[in-house]
């Protein structure tokens, strides 16, 4: 049953889905995921914004719109948009040293609607191919600080202390350790207790609840198969309609799964005919899932027994949903006076970036495991949007979050389900707000604290060290900076790791002489290939990647090495260098003068049509023994031979 006709505009592509919509197929599901992610993501933004210094309402804003708007212009089916730690400590960072909540707010509202200026010109541009030039390694280091950041920030709230606002973060901790005896001991047990329910209800889901998918619920009792948290599971009885679904691992991921959805091989499943089971375990890891939602439940419960006099809770939280305001009010008003525009626009950037990069690598990854596809500049269009139209509405920056779109990944079938959470936060905005006014800070700190944990990448790091070495001491200088110097200079950090990561992994290209391959008469490297056969009057040199300032002073002092007293001649073997800039057409010449110093003719060999352009033009390829630097190693060795032989003959 199709609810819509198909639309044939290219540009709303990302909307197929609308017309391909079967409301009897899929709907059950995106509602299941839909209700799921707005239990979780209402306590995750009310904790969120404690992070940003705003008032809780305002994270309920971003979660009752974001989802909506994301939903019409992103490309990703699953992505659940709403504000997320790493982006939220960074509005955080850049809100702490304002004063009042009212210039807060202002600036918090601006920045989501230059961000998504950023991100939709950005996108209009093409121009999400940046994201590329940052390194695995350095982005997982600084998002691991970034999660050791998040935990330090809701140390006060834990403890009940006022504690000073610094450039380093660590200095908190220090703070913290002078002002120990001064703690709420209520706030201290509340926050510990909910640290440690949350993290066991991770890791029960993770490790002692079998994993239902959530298709067999629907299904007849015949036949329904069940498998521990893990492995994969299929049924005979699918749907005939159901589009085919990649191997599940049950009804939604912990982080840890999350980080690495990979394939793997199914397992035999068990086969058990009882429906309520499964009903059961669906409930019991639906429970862990919205662990966030119960320690909230139990916090305001305690919170209510003991008296907001004896442990902070939140309060008076406003309900309703949002008037809509312009996002530069605060500049037009003159509320904005503590903030530079110069300093806004830095941290817009920065934050624009991260948005950008945590969301594309969280859908690549899905879209790699969905079997689907993912327009990168789409995505940026579709962050933007959300960002700078929700700005209208006062929300804050949102960015993709990794537990909801977990969820949604393994439950969800249409941007549907993002469409049923916003609808439920709005409910929410309308009838429960005064529900939440005996909630604990420390409960909200408790939530924080486990998500910033879980954002540090302890396997990768682990990994690295064991498989890349070099790459590892890489991830731990990007951690260690933001650690020690905060989440901007340690993001401006990272960017420069990533540059000199990338410089050292260029610095030494492969260079090695040549030999012919005595079975198929190719040229093949002579340390690896010891029966090779040398010429001993011509040594062939090839050089593996394209050489630039960084490395032609060594990739020439490689080749004049290779040199060797017999020989009267060396060929560049040019078949995989593919660019050459100013200072490495320079150093040819200088190569090509100091060999002839010895007597000996330098030639290039196997140039491709853009690096035969560039000598040409340059005048380059008029200074070699030979003019002709797109000829063959053989062609050319045997027109140095020619010329050696009219020298000598003194033609």
């Amino acid at each position: 049953m199709h609810l819509f006709s198909k639309p044939s505009r290219s540009w709303v592509a990302h909307l197929a889905w609308i017309p391909q919509y079967n409301f009897r197929r899929d709907f059950k599901f995106d509602f299941i995921a839909g209700i799921t992610v707005a239990m979780m993501i209402v306590p995750q933004e009310i904790s969120l914004a404690n992070i940003m210094h705003v008032p809780p309402q305002y994270g309920l804003y971003t979660a009752a719109l974001t989802p909506v708007l994301y939903a019409l212009f992103g490309s990703s089916r699953v992505l659940s948009v709403a504000n997320g730690a790493e982006v939220s400590l960074m509005v955080g960072a850049a809100l702490q040293n304002i004063k009042t909540d009212k210039e807060r707010v202002a600036v918090g509202i601006f920045l989501s609607f230059y961000i998504g200026l950023i991100n939709l010109t950005l996108g209009c541009l093409q121009l999400g191919v940046i994201a590329d030039f940052f390194s695995r390694p350095v982005m997982g280091g600084f998002l691991s600080g970034g999660g050791v950041l998040i935990m330090i920030s809701q140390l006060g709230s834990w403890f009940q202390l006022t504690l000073p606002s610094t450039s380093y973060p660590l200095e908190t901790v220090v703070n913290l350790c002078r002002q120990i005896r001064d703690c709420n001991t209520n706030s201290v047990i509340v926050g510990g207790v909910s640290i440690v329910v949350l993290s066991v209800m991770k890791y029960a889901k993770q490790h002692w609840i079998p994993a239902p998918k959530v298709s067999h619920l629907f299904e007849s009792t015949r036949n329904i198969k069940c498998t521990r948290a893990g492995e994969s599971l299929v049924s005979p009885t699918e749907e005939p309609d159901t589009p085919a679904q990649p191997p599940a691992w049950g009804f939604s991921l912990n982080d840890d799964d999350f980080v690495s959805l990979d394939e793997q091989a199914p397992a035999k499943p068990r086969t058990y005919s009882n429906k309520r089971r499964n009903v059961l375990l669906f409930l019991l890891r639906t429970c862990c899932d919205l662990g966030p939602l119960v320690v909230c439940l139990i916090g305001i419960v305690v919170g209510q027994f003991l008296g907001e006099s004896e442990v902070k809770v939140i309060g008076h939280v406003p309900r309703g949903v949002p008037a809509p305001v312009l996002p530069w009010y605060g500049y037009a008003t003159g509320i904005i006076q503590s903030v530079d525009f110069t300093t806004l626009t830095v941290h817009a950037l920065s934050m624009a970036l991260i948005v950008y990069m945590t969301s594309i690598a969280m859908t690549k990854r899905l879209a790699l495991r969905d079997h689907s596809d993912v327009n990168s500049s789409q995505e940026l269009i579709g962050l933007g949007m959300a960002s700078a139209l929700g700005a209208f509405f006062q929300v804050m920056p949102p960015t993709g979050g990794m537990s909801r779109t977990a969820v949604n990944m393994q439950v969800a079938r249409t941007q549907l389900a993002s469409i049923v959470t916003s609808l439920l936060v709005v409910l929410m905005l309308m009838v429960g707000m005064d529900a939440l006014y005996f909630l604990p800070k420390a409960s909200l700190a408790a939530v924080i604290i486990v998500a910033g944990f879980y954002l540090v990448e302890i396997h990768e790091a682990t990994w690295l060290f064991h498989s890349k070495r070099d790459e590892f001491f890489v991830w731990l200088a990007s951690f260690g900076a933001t650690i020690g110097m905060g989440i901007l200079p340690g993001l401006g950090v990272s960017i420069l790791c990533s540059l000199v990561a990338l410089m050292i992994q260029t610095k030494r290209p492969l260079v090695y002489a040549l030999g012919r391959s005595r079975s198929s008469g190719a040229y093949v490297n002579t340390r690896e290939n010891a029966d090779a056969i040398v010429d001993a009057d011509i040594v062939v040199v090839r050089v593996q990647g394209s050489l630039y300032f960084g490395n032609t002073d060594y990739a020439m002092q490689r080749i004049l090495s290779l040199h060797h007293d017999q020989a009267t001649a060396v060929v560049l073997d040019a078949t995989y260098i593919h660019d050459m800039d100013a200072t490495t057409l320079g150093g040819l010449e200088m190569l090509h003068m100091k060999l002839a110093q010895r007597g000996v003719h330098f030639a290039v060999a196997n140039g491709q049509p853009r690096l035969a352009n560039i000598l040409q033009t340059s005048g380059v390829c008029a200074k070699l023994s030979l003019a002709d630097v797109t000829s063959s190693v053989d062609a050319t060795m045997a027109r140095l031979r020619a010329t050696v032989v009219a020298v000598a003959a003194g033609v």
